[in-house]
């Protein structure tokens, strides 16, 4: 009896061990790590932005003529924001749509007639 129990105890704390290391790493167990926005890929970055916001989505697989995803390099300066983060869709090399993903995960799409940005998607949000 003794020797079960000495091993269910040393069984909960081999568990006990595992969750620890995996916390100190960042990392729940059996999930891989989020890279972050910064960390995305282009290509992730954009399933990003036709994953959370649907108008996106429908502009680069939906339309009759759809667009095409860039992401040139560079940033948009948002305020409370930082540095996003920017994917343009385009049409036959015109910039017909401006996004920008921030850190925080937040996308904002650009309206050049009031040269305002607007919030489109904020992580966990639904719907």
């Amino acid at each position: 009896m003794k020797r079960i129990f000495a091993c269910i105890l040393v069984a909960l704390l081999c568990a006990v061990l595992i969750a620890c290391l995996c916390c100190a790493c960042g990392k729940e167990a059996g999930n891989e790590p989020n890279p972050g926005i910064e960390g995305m890929t282009d290509g992730e970055l954009v399933d990003y932005l036709t994953a959370n916001v649907e108008e996106a989505y429908e502009r680069m697989y939906e339309m009759r003529g759809p667009l095409e995803a860039r992401v040139p390099g560079d940033t948009a300066e948002l305020p409370n924001e930082g540095g996003c983060r920017v994917v343009l869709l385009e049409s036959f090399g015109q910039t017909i749509i401006r996004y920008a993903v921030a850190t925080s995960g937040a996308i904002y799409e650009y309206f050049p007639d009031d040269g305002q940005w607007a919030l489109m998607y904020v992580p966990g949000s639904v719907g």
